[in-house]
């Protein structure tokens, strides 16, 4: 790792001139400090070296790895226990001041009226420090140039307020100042100005705050100090480069040891950047990197695929330093696998679960009272790994409404994807003014629609799957489509591919398929969804089970993802298909699967169906998507599906898929029918869909959305990171 250089004045800047320390930032600088060796530390200060030293032992501040004293006209450097003069620094000063040069100043300039000499203990070899009476500066400042004219000595004069109310005059050789120093400095330990970050408070930082180095000014510093770097900051645009605290971070106030932590973690001092820091939001499912209990549950299905495979695949990009999966913690016996605080998916990309609300598992309508706790616990978390990301993925309404949130306390921007919406299921509910109240108490709509709607608003920019999701969801919404993207999920493609070789799992699953058939050998219609009216099974069931072709041409099959205690609507479904089959005698023809496990196990299904030269049918009312499409596409299986929807922008009719109306029974038994009897027509469709569902990968999908995150944030050069920082200061300034 590159090394990095963390500079600090100590008054007002690591500790405070008035009140207390926040012991709390600074036990994690200490910590952040230990763990990342490639920082090192440097004191930059007005002080000498005893009394420096006096100051850290005072405040239990870390040790530093240099020091900077007497207002930048000394350097040393850590040898062992003990800090060395740098002295070849003192003899670059003495080629400017010969001996004697300070102790001259100091003569001449205490016959001036309105000045007085500082003690003995805060002059130096190459400094002369006094102190003004107020309102004596400016004709102090004159009078003491034409003293040292007199003399043909060239000095720099550094002013600052003092902590009574007089103020601080430093007189140095030309061109000397903390910046000098801060240099030198960084030449000599060879470390790069692009890796310098400086923090300070008060006049004598000046000059460091307006050079070229990366600089913080606490939230203490002089209010005319402020003033001035800003107007300074706002006449010169990107550079200098200076960072305002102002307690963006774990919701300190910004001052003193607070802002100088605040500043490294906006300026990645602590995370090695190298590209964005990316942080994805998931708060409600069960989330870990074996999809351990996918579709146990509503919270967890696609949702956590989504999240998952996306975060992995953006892990994969150069231009990305790191992914973390934010989620719920859950310390339950019934879900054993989510109560490590970070799981690794890869080198890149972890699981990071926050406590938010009860330690056992709970559903997504429980934890809106809870969203606050997970903020400050997400804050807590980045600030203690002295990393700040870059950019936010928010993933359905709980996630938007904590991204909205973390966003204003950080400024870091986010995007949103709703996954599902409110008014769409209260809609698909059939949610009236009789009814609300029984609802609301059981899935708070009100929150949840108000939580939808700021997210809608905060967001830089939205994600979703296909434009009829924009156009039949986000419509009811109030929205600026010019932020709406839409990029397309993807599929794993190490689960879903056409046969090649026959694995243990395929082979005990294919035996267990053969002994629910008549006869095992014919085609398998496959469909696969749950249980809900929308899905329109029972028309599928129609379709096959009242045909007086297809029984005797094929087998169906339907996953319907039956939970052990499933709701009245789910079992009516059930019961409907049951009937459809038994009152069509066709008992050994139709197999209801219940549960088929995730990924591999999907895979091996939709191989096992192709290999028998059969049909996928997604014979939905409308899909706002459909992700089985393109995962049974890329297993070599033909899709037939509803034209209505998400579909139509996946499949090129009669070309790698058939599109058709899902109200027409007998469209659908058609189409199966055609499919099945033409092997040439089903071999064509068969390799155009492979194809086809190449295009639908979650490497796409990452690049697409690495595109956004870069447009978000004006990355002009994703190999120039200090650019793109100073662009987002500007947007962060611009926008206060």
């Amino acid at each position: 790792m590159q090394k990095k250089l963390l500079c600090a004045d100590l008054d007002g800047t690591m500790f405070p001139l008035h009140g207390r320390m926040s012991n709390k930032h600074l036990k994690r600088l200490k910590k952040l400090l230990n763990k990342y060796k490639n920082v090192k530390l440097c004191y930059v200060t007005g002080r000498d070296l005893k009394l420096a030293n006096k100051a850290i032992r005072k405040y239990s501040l870390p040790l530093p790895d240099y020091m900077i004293t007497d207002v930048g006209t000394n350097i040393y450097l850590r040898q062992g226990s003990s800090l060395k003069l740098y002295s070849a620094w003192n003899s670059e000063l003495g080629k400017i001041w010969p001996s004697g040069t300070a102790t001259r100043i100091r003569k001449v300039c205490t016959q001036i009226n309105g000045i007085t000499q500082q003690p003995k203990s805060k002059q130096g070899k190459f400094k002369a420090s006094f102190y003004i009476r107020p309102g004596f500066s400016k004709r102090v400042l004159e009078n003491v140039r034409k003293k040292t004219k007199v003399l043909n000595i060239q000095i720099t004069t550094i002013l600052s307020k003092g902590s009574q109310k007089s103020m601080l005059l430093d007189i140095l050789p030309p061109g000397i100042s903390k910046s000098a120093a801060i240099k030198a400095l960084a030449k000599k330990v060879e470390i790069g100005y692009s890796n310098v970050v400086f923090a300070g408070n008060s006049g004598n930082d000046y000059h460091v705050l307006l050079s070229n180095l990366k600089a913080i000014l606490v939230n203490n510093a002089e209010d005319g100090l402020k003033k001035l770097v800003m107007r300074k900051v706002n006449s010169r645009g990107n550079a200098p480069l200076v960072y305002f605290a102002n307690g963006r971070f774990d919701c300190a106030n910004g001052n003193d040891i607070c802002g100088v932590l605040e500043g490294a973690l906006y300026y990645g001092v602590f995370s090695g950047k190298k590209g964005m820091r990316i942080q994805i939001h998931s708060i409600h499912g069960l989330i870990n990197r074996r999809y351990t209990d996918l579709g146990r549950d509503d919270d967890t299905g696609g949702q956590v695929v989504y999240v998952v495979e996306l975060a992995k695949s953006l892990g994969k990009l150069p231009e990305v330093e790191g992914v973390d999966l934010f989620t719920r913690r859950i310390i339950d016996k019934k879900y054993p696998n989510y109560a490590k605080r970070i799981e690794y998916l890869s080198q890149k990309v972890r699981i990071v679960r926050v406590d938010c609300g009860p330690k056992r598992y709970v559903k997504k309508t429980e934890l809106w009272p809870h969203i606050d706790e997970y903020v400050k616990n997400t804050i807590k978390f980045n600030e203690e790994e002295g990393i700040v990301p870059d950019i936010m993925h928010a993933n359905y309404a709980d996630s938007g409404l904590a991204c909205s949130k973390l966003s204003k306390l950080t400024g870091v921007p986010f995007i949103f994807t709703a996954h599902s919406l409110g008014k769409p299921k209260m809609e698909k509910l059939g949610i009236n003014k009789k009814n609300y109240a029984d609802f609301e108490r059981k899935f708070h709509f009100s929150i949840r629609l108000k939580a939808e709607q700021e997210a809608m608003d905060k967001a830089s920019a939205i994600i979703v799957s296909t434009r009829q999701e924009l156009e039949e969801q986000y419509s009811k919404y109030q929205i600026d489509v010019r932020k709406v993207h839409v990029v397309p999920p993807g599929i794993n493609k190490n689960d879903f591919h056409p046969f090649h070789r026959e694995d243990p799992k395929y082979a005990s699953l294919s035996n267990s398929i053969a002994k629910k058939f008549d006869s095992p050998r014919k085609p398998i219609i496959l469909a696969m969804s749950r249980l809900d009216p929308r899905k329109n099974l029972p028309a599928l069931a129609n379709a096959f089970c009242r045909s007086k072709v297809l029984p005797r041409l094929a087998n169906l099959i339907i996953v319907t993802g039956l939970k052990k205690k499933p709701d009245a609507i789910q079992k009516g479904i059930y019961l409907k298909l049951q009937k459809i089959i038994k009152a069509t005698n066709n008992t050994g023809n139709v197999f209801l699967v219940n549960f088929v496990e995730s990924g591999t196990g999907v895979g091996n299904l939709y191989r096992i169906a192709a290999k028998s030269h059969g049909v996928f049918v997604n014979p939905a009312l409308i899909e706002p998507f459909g992700l089985t499409i393109i995962e049974s596409s890329a297993c070599g299986l033909p899709v037939i599906a509803t034209k209505y929807g998400g579909p139509s922008e996946i499949i090129h009719d009669r070309t790698d898929g058939i599109l058709v109306n899902p109200t027409r029974e007998k469209d659908i038994a058609s189409a199966i029918t055609k499919l099945i009897k033409n092997r040439q027509f089903w071999l064509k469709i068969s390799k155009n869909a492979i194809a086809n569902a190449q295009r639908y990968s979650w490497d796409n999908a990452a690049k697409k959305e690495t595109d956004i995150f870069l447009n978000i944030l004006n990355y002009k050069n994703t190999k120039d990171v200090e650019t793109a920082l100073v662009g987002f200061f500007k947007h962060i300034r611009q926008h206060k």
